[in-house]
């Protein structure tokens, strides 16, 4: 059994739409434009569907961001990703922009 992490955003799902706001931590627009994110249509299993695809095969899996903790939850409940670990930005250090080790350390507990 092997344990993956993957990055939410322009990994699993695209939320180019969203780049803008989420660079300038606009969360307000965000939250309002959710409907905008999509699954990326390549692949077998597409990215989106990866995390539960592996989790099936007995893998433990995380899923981080940078942004808001709601943000990464929202769409985890909205493409049925099966995650029981969950790493928003407000769980790390404010001054970090991507999850280090500690911080994904963190998520698996």
């Amino acid at each position: 059994m092997a344990a993956f992490v993957f990055d939410l955003a322009m990994t699993l799902l695209d939320s180019s739409f969203l780049e803008p706001w989420r660079r300038l931590r606009q969360w307000t627009q965000v939250r309002d434009l959710l409907e905008f994110v999509r699954p990326f249509q390549v692949g077998t299993p597409s990215p989106h569907e990866l995390p539960a695809h592996l989790k099936a095969k007995g893998h433990s899996i995380a899923i981080v961001t940078s942004s808001p903790r709601w943000y990464a939850e929202q769409l985890i409940e909205d493409y049925k990703h099966r995650c029981p670990s969950c790493l928003g930005r407000h769980r790390t250090a404010q001054t970090r922009t991507r999850t280090d080790q500690h911080g994904i350390g963190s998520a698996w507990s």
